[in-house]
């Protein structure tokens, strides 16, 4: 019996595009930090040195960071002190000023307030910095909907590591058979909720990576229609 859908986020419910390697936005976040009087040559360059160095820094196979952490170590290589709240609205000047779109997927918040007058949990577990997260999903209005996020930036570690599976279901007190993962990318998602004998379903979106492998999971939605997904879950509930 399930007690719990487990969702990814960035792919499956939200599609965003965004591009970190656009000049423009580089000369915008140079012209940000220099306000605080901390100025860069290359700040690209001094952005992923530092991403780098916090990496390495995590024991787990597949890692994540908390980029607040890079943002401080940005400052703090100019000798500027700043607080948290600073810290906070320079990780928002990143995430627009790198962000072209996000919206929600047809059917996404359907689907979510579906499952949330069910009896079923409805989880967040995704590769995700909480401090662009927590935004977005307050800016498509779907917050409301998940009983629990599971982001990994606040673990410094990600998906397909199974320890993060682990950490979810321990904190939640499930059985991986109680639980199907929906997720759009089969070497993350899917290879996770695998690895921890989770069920899945795979949604095939415009931001999926190519299929280049054979993989098992409960059902293959190509396209990602989350209408299907619905149509699933009225079968349980």
């Amino acid at each position: 019996m399930k007690k719990a859908i487990v969702f990814d986020l960035y792919g499956t419910l939200i599609d965003i595009h965004t591009d970190e390697d656009n000049d423009l936005f580089w000369q915008q976040m140079t012209l940000y930090y220099g306000y605080f009087g901390a100025h860069f040559t290359d700040l690209k360059k001094s952005y992923e040195e530092a991403v780098e160095v916090y990496l390495k820094k995590e024991s787990a196979e597949y890692p994540d960071i908390d980029l607040l952490d890079v943002f401080n170590h940005l400052f703090m290589d100019k000798g500027i002190i700043v607080d948290k709240t600073t810290l906070l609205e320079t990780a928002t000047m990143f995430r627009l000023l790198s962000t072209d779109y996000v919206q929600l997927y047809p059917y996404a918040e359907a689907l979510l307030k579906l499952l949330n007058r069910s009896k079923l949990k409805v989880i967040l577990l995704s590769n995700a910095q909480s401090s662009f997260t927590l935004n977005e999903l307050k800016y498509t209005g779907i917050e409301k909907y998940f009983d629990k996020l599971y982001l990994s930036s606040d673990y410094k570690i990600s998906k397909p590591d199974k320890k993060f599976y682990e950490i979810m279901l321990e904190k939640e007190q499930l059985k991986p058979e109680e639980c199907i993962y929906i997720g759009n990318d089969h070497t993350t998602d899917i290879k996770g909720a695998n690895a921890v004998g989770m069920d899945s379903i795979y949604l095939y979106t415009n931001c999926s990576s190519d299929m280049d492998e054979n993989f098992e999971c409960q059902y293959k939605i190509i396209p990602g229609d989350l209408n299907e997904v619905i149509n699933i879950m009225q079968k349980w509930i």
